[in-house]
């Protein structure tokens, strides 16, 4: 089913806000008519004479433009895709293998504390950046603010415009429901991506609390777990509580202090050495890369500075792995040390009161021990999970575009239909010979022919050209650059030419009239003196083929 479409049409020319008088179609096609003539060429020449140029035609032309309503704003579309606007955004890291790798790592704490130690520089940064062009969209803030202004004298037409041009847009209502759908998905995408870094927050944050909830109920549980333990032995050891109490205490105090010292030590070494061995793989990444790009470009000497730190590296991740094991097994050893001392001092204790203090200590420091260890764990998971989740902030904070920030491409208003523009804008064919030559007038102001035109009245003949001129720099950009395309295209130039052809304002009884009426308007502003009247009326009169 078929789309109602308004229809308007633009005046060709406006009075410029100096001008007092109305810019009437006469004096318009007359001020057409007479700089046309101002500018062809006579002909003549000293040696080789050239023939005068004759005028094949001068039309008017109406070029398309779309206004296509998107929410509160109307999408602006011209109608050959001569303009092309490019939307840059940029490329976020794969948000899917992320929170596949997060569910399925999140269960178990270690594994999660691994998974948020792999991924800390996941989202530090984007991938790279694209650009999404939409054909035809008029996104120049200068052209969009000039269109708009010219929109306010448009009025309204039907489908047929007598003496007109009028260019079928190749950018049709189709192509253009496509574009739109387009950009619609894009945003979608855009809001997408938006909503799983969203997600992977609140995920993120919620199974980071999870864990941290389950150790802080641990820790409860192991204060409660030992309060009872201490009550139980100190009951027993009541009567027990002498010198050797204390002395025992020293050093089963001493055993745990020094083996505690040591393991935290080879526990931050061995911390170390895996921070490392991680930095390691990320840079054997990056070697795999730069050695292929090497490759590609055959740069041998960086090909083989990068298999060099290739080989390297992977020899230094062997000698890590290697020294993993070994702090491994010293801290099991000292381990086992620290429990055979305490163990010993226990027995020694045991053996002299039976039962001794020794115990009691004992309690204190496995409690005090694995609270203080998961505690670390706690700020350990805060801390990750805190950089994970500032970088996503800041991706979701700079990234480009925002959907919101798409949608301000369009014109600011709101028309709920459907709506083609015509602009119109007068073409001429010089013609010598085999050859032709062609000038465009874009949409113009009608000056007024006041002290500055007086003043350069020297110009003669010339100065006739000053009463139009350019309403619009982008706009006379766009449709010159339509008629430069129309030049190389022959066919489109064929069509158009037997088209402007049949519209000739010089060729048809009513135009030829309404430039008659126009030149006397013309010579009454002084813009023409009696002598060039009489001429163009001439020129006008002429029996043309």
């Amino acid at each position: 089913m078929s789309r109602e479409v308004v229809r308007l049409l633009l005046p060709f020319a406006v009075p410029a806000p100096e001008r007092r008088r109305k810019a009437s179609r006469e004096i318009t096609l007359a001020a057409i008519f007479s700089i046309t003539e101002a500018e062809r060429e006579k002909g003549g020449g000293l040696i080789l004479k050239r023939p005068p140029e004759e005028v094949l035609f001068i039309s008017e032309v109406c070029y398309p433009f779309w206004m296509y309503p998107l929410g509160n704003r109307v999408l602006l579309f011209e109608g050959f895709g001569i303009l092309r606007h490019k939307i840059p955004f940029d490329i976020l890291p794969d948000t899917r293998v992320f929170q596949k790798e997060m569910e399925t790592s999140s269960e178990r704490l270690e594994m999660y504390l691994a998974f948020l130690n792999h991924n800390l520089n996941y989202f530090k940064g984007f991938l790279g950046s694209g650009k999404k062009q939409v054909e035809g969209l008029v996104a120049d803030p200068n052209f969009i603010k000039d269109f708009v202004s010219y929109l306010e004298s448009a009025k309204r037409v039907k489908d047929v415009i007598p003496d007109r041009v009028i260019l079928a847009p190749r950018i049709d209502v189709d192509v253009i429901e496509e574009t739109v759908k387009g950009i619609h998905e894009f945003m979608r995408t855009l809001e997408a991506d938006m909503k799983s870094l969203r997600n992977i927050i609140r995920t993120l944050t919620n199974k980071t609390q999870k864990h941290i909830n389950a150790l802080k109920l641990g820790n409860e549980r192991i204060k409660r777990r030992a309060e009872r333990e201490i009550a139980r032995v100190k009951k027993k050891l009541e009567k027990r509580i002498t010198v050797l109490k204390r002395a025992y205490d020293e050093k089963v105090f001493k055993a745990s202090r020094d083996a505690e010292q040591q393991i935290q030590r080879l526990r931050e070494e061995k911390s170390n050495l895996e921070a490392r061995k991680e930095r390691l793989k990320a840079y054997l990444e990056q070697c795999r890369n730069e050695i292929s790009n090497c490759k590609a470009r055959k740069d041998d000497e960086g090909l083989e500075h990068w298999t060099t730190e290739y080989e390297n590296s992977k020899k230094e991740v062997r000698e890590i792995k290697k020294k993993v094991d070994e702090l491994d097994a010293e801290i099991r050893r000292v381990e086992a040390s620290r429990d055979r001392e305490v163990s010993k001092l226990r027995t020694e204790y045991d053996a002299e009161i039976s039962q001794g203090d020794a115990e009691v200590r004992r309690i204190e420091a496995i409690r005090d021990s694995e609270i203080k260890a998961k505690e670390e764990t706690i700020k350990t998971l805060k801390d990750l999970t805190s950089k994970i989740v500032s970088q996503i902030s800041g991706l979701i904070d700079s990234r480009r575009p925002r959907p919101a920030d798409i949608l301000e491409i369009g014109v600011p208003m709101i028309k709920r239909k459907l709506t083609m523009v015509y602009m119109p804008f007068f073409l001429v064919c010089y013609k010598r010979g085999s050859k032709r030559r062609y000038r465009v007038f874009p949409p113009s102001l009608m000056s007024s022919y006041g002290v500055a035109a007086r003043f350069k009245g020297a110009l003669g003949a010339q100065k006739v050209g000053m009463i139009l001129r350019e309403r619009s720099r982008p706009i006379s950009t766009l449709i010159n650059r339509f008629v430069d395309i129309v030049e190389t295209e022959p066919l489109l130039e064929r069509r158009i030419r037997s088209a402007c052809v049949k519209s000739n304002i010089l060729r048809m009884r009513r135009t030829r009239k309404m430039i008659i009426d126009g030149l006397s308007e013309l010579f009454g502003e002084g813009w023409i003196n009696e002598m060039e009247l009489k001429t163009l009326n001439e020129e006008l009169t002429r029996p043309r083929s």
